[in-house]
């Protein structure tokens, strides 16, 4: 009976344990087994196979928010299972035993720091991809760590982790800074696990001593059926157990040896740009822009980028081709307007990248845009003209003359096919004439334009304006300008509807004939009627 009720107490005690274990294992988020640990005094694992794996995951898990009562009890089931001790700072207590033959790192890591989890990311350019995978991996070995993983995209990027000695951690750093052409980012992150460290320890020493009671109980089984229900017990807490093993092992491991993540990008090789000259313009005009550039063989794909320096957004293309020069490549042209010239000039910068199989270029050229207000003639053609076909016109148009315009010339376009008439026009004056003669009529108007040009600093000026010239027929020797043939066609054509009106009368008459005579003969029939009354 005493052994029946014992064997029912430690059961129940151990199935707690193992479900409370479960719970809170599965909150913890861990999954490792390894049967090939033995524990030390103070709660360290340790390998019986040889040195200590490599984690298969190069990050380290984030530990949950764990409770101040749960904290609280850990603390309190660590003091009274074992011999550790956790002071008011949360370091573990110098008076923890250490076996002999337990890594020294980690161990003078436990017993007289903090277990602190620390990853460095960074990303560097280099200017070559394998020869910085290999001197990274050559680094860790010196520091007496390992290489987690590696790998490399062609020859244009790669990327490789590696875990270092904790104390050996900013010398790492260092040396993969001095390989880097240039440093694109660094961070770095620092996790506390200290406490989660010492919960993880007050469960094991609590599965340890359930354990040892079980063992106990197993051997003074009395039947079969007991001796089951104690080994499945068993086999279910020591599974929890080497879960707990491996846990506390994977924080001492990362904790002891820190984590470096490096992104590596090829260094892009520098490629000569030239955007053509420096530009002037007026306000509203399009001004067109396109590069030149020698890239290396084995580049395919290139991007440009126009950034023209007044705000609007930048203009991105890939449009590349050959010119006649060997080597030499020309950008698809891009037009732009610039419409503040107050601003003016304008630092208008364009940026070439490439890839292939070779690797990467790049390279940048700028050029300085300067904008000023169009000057502006305003230009009046007079108003609109009459005159007869054959005669003489004089056209009169004036303009006006802008300081910074010079060389003023003009052209009178009378806009019917003829020699337009041009002219220089001389200092102080601004009228522009020119006398033409319209040969034929025609029942719309003509269009005369007159232009007027000029030069000022950025370029050529020019206005136009234009004037309606309504051009009649001219007046014969005789009346109306008299013309036999259209006259005897207009005689013919007066007779021809004559003859058609008398046929048309014709017929209705025909018609219409027995009305006729019957009326008529009535009204002979009553005329003789009235003589006959009269005589």
């Amino acid at each position: 009976m005493k052994i029946g009720f014992c064997y029912t107490a430690i059961v129940l005690l151990v199935f707690i344990v193992v479900g409370c274990s479960n719970d809170e294992f599965q909150e913890i988020g861990f999954q490792y087994e390894d049967s090939g640990y033995s524990i030390s005094p103070f709660g360290q694992s340790r390998s019986t196979e040889g040195p200590a794996p490599a984690m298969a995951s190069p990050m380290v898990p984030s530990p949950p928010n764990m409770s101040r009562d749960r904290i609280a009890k850990s603390r309190n089931e660590s003091q009274s299972n074992s011999s550790e001790i956790v002071t008011e700072d949360s370091s573990i207590s110098s008076k923890l035993e250490i076996q002999p033959d337990v890594d020294q790192q980690v161990a003078e890591l436990v017993s007289s720091e903090r277990i602190i989890v620390r990853t460095v990311n960074m990303g560097v350019d280099v200017e070559s991809i394998a020869d910085a995978l290999n001197n990274i991996s050559e680094i860790a070995i010196s520091m007496e760590g390992w290489v987690v993983d590696s790998n490399r995209i062609e020859n244009n990027s790669g990327r490789i982790s590696i875990r270092v000695p904790s104390s050996s951690l900013s010398s790492s750093v260092a040396s993969i800074r001095a390989l880097a052409s240039k440093i694109d980012y660094e961070n770095s992150s620092s996790q506390d696990v200290t406490e989660e460290y010492v919960d993880y320890v007050s469960r094991m020493n609590t599965l340890t001593s359930t354990e040892e009671a079980l063992l106990k109980l197993l051997s003074k089984s009395e039947n079969v059926s007991e001796a089951l229900k104690v080994q499945q017990a068993l086999g279910n807490l020591q599974k929890e157990l080497e879960s707990l093993k491996g846990k506390i092992k994977f924080l001492e491991q990362t904790s002891a040896f820190s984590l470096i993540n490096v992104e590596l990008s090829l260094d892009p090789a520098l490629v000569i740009v030239d955007a053509g000259s420096d530009q002037r313009g007026w306000s509203g005009e399009v001004l067109r822009f396109k590069s030149f550039f020698y890239p290396p063989e084995g580049i395919e794909n290139y991007t440009f980028t126009w950034d023209f320096g007044d705000g609007t957004p930048p203009v991105t293309n890939h449009r590349v081709s050959s010119t006649n020069k060997p080597g030499e490549k020309v950008t698809a042209t891009v037009a732009h307007q610039f419409f503040d010239q107050k601003d003016s000039p304008f630092m208008v910068e364009v940026k070439i990248s490439g890839f292939g199989e070779d690797g990467l270029i790049e390279g940048k050229d700028d050029l300085v845009v300067t904008i000023s207000d169009r000057p502006i003639i305003e230009v009046f053609a007079g108003d609109t003209i009459q005159v007869e076909s054959g005669k003489e016109v004089t056209f009169s148009g004036s303009f006006t003359r802008p300081k910074d315009i010079e060389e003023l010339k003009y052209v009178w376009d009378f806009g019917d096919g003829s020699v337009a008439v041009t002219g220089e026009i001389y200092e102080g004056n601004t009228t522009a004439e020119a006398i033409h003669k319209y040969k034929d009529y025609r029942p719309y108007p003509y269009t005369a334009t007159l232009t007027v040009t000029g030069n000022s600093e950025l370029g050529e000026v020019e206005s136009q304006a234009m004037v309606s010239v309504f051009v009649t027929e001219s007046k014969g020797w005789f009346g109306g300008g008299f013309d036999f043939v259209d006259t005897l066609k207009t005689v013919v054509r007066s007779l021809s509807i004559v003859a058609n009106l008398l046929v048309i009368l014709v017929f209705w008459v025909a018609i219409f004939s027995p009305l006729w005579l019957g009326g008529a003969a009535l009204v002979w029939f009553l005329w003789k009627r009235f003589r006959r009354l009269k005589r």
